[in-house]
């Protein structure tokens, strides 16, 4: 069973009308339940409700927080509040059990369950409320469900705003609004994987760039900031700019090792 048919068989398995995805790795804040049963009673009529958490590392030390305002959003009200600064995370959100199950659960990426447009997709159809306290911790810093070291992993996980523009398109929001919740969502999944794979498989890299250039051509924020941090990856024509940069990394690695043979 992936990923996506785990969760998504959750729906099916509940009786209530609110249910937490709760992962192995994570947190609740203690007596956290209670408080949200008062909270969740006057809020009914939204299909997800998210709240504050704090990140953890593997040792359960905190190391940042996020705490949004309240407010309730629908429409593309929705989708602006909860897609530009997602902060969705299994600790801190609450689904809506009906409603998820009328919308049909996580959409699917390569057995991946792509939370971002299911997010989005409540929020925008059926309204999303934010509670301002800390509901419970997310853990990072330690092997995750996304593995970095497997290409099929990483292009699945790039693939997610390919579902989100799809989404998008069937919600028939505004240009701009798509416009903004791609660039924010491409391109930040975009910047996370760059450090971590551009030494080691940098032709991928370079691929990869191009997949998100053709799901989000806009230059928004998140986009520059690539730019900014690599601009190397935007170069024309792209196979020199590869060439250039494999031979700029072939160079500095042997100048390493030679410093080192130097200074032993």
């Amino acid at each position: 069973m992936s990923m996506t048919e785990h969760l998504n068989a959750c729906f099916g398995l509940v009786s209530t009308p609110w249910m937490i995805l709760l992962h192995d790795d994570d947190e609740l804040c203690p007596n956290m339940l209670v408080k949200l049963g008062a909270f969740l009673a006057e809020r009914g009529d939204v299909g997800i409700v998210v709240g504050g958490f704090q990140y953890i590392d593997s040792n359960g030390k905190v190391m940042g927080e996020v705490n949004p305002k309240f407010g309730i959003f629908r429409g593309e009200e929705g989708l602006i509040s909860i897609g530009l600064p997602f902060h969705a995370r299994s600790s801190n959100t609450i689904l809506s059990v009906t409603k998820s199950r009328e919308v049909g659960g996580f959409p699917d990426v390569r057995g991946l369950a792509a939370d971002f447009p299911f997010a989005c997709q409540l929020a925008h159809s059926y309204g999303v409320a934010f509670l301002p306290e800390v509901i419970g911790r997310y853990r990072t810093g330690h092997e995750q469900s996304i593995s970095l070291s497997n290409r099929t992993y990483v292009e699945a996980f790039v693939e997610s705003p390919s579902r989100t523009a799809e989404l998008l398109r069937d919600l028939n929001c505004t240009a701009s609004t798509a416009y903004k919740l791609m660039d924010a969502q491409t391109w930040a999944i975009f910047e996370w994987v760059v450090p971590r794979c551009i030494d080691s498989d940098p032709e991928f890299v370079f691929e990869l760039c191009q997949k998100c250039l053709s799901l989000s051509p806009t230059i928004g924020p998140w986009q520059r900031v690539v730019r900014r941090k690599y601009p190397f990856l935007f170069l024309r024509p792209r196979w020199l700019a590869q060439v250039l940069f494999i031979v700029v990394q072939k160079l500095r690695y042997r100048l390493k090792r030679l410093t080192k043979w130097q200074l032993a």
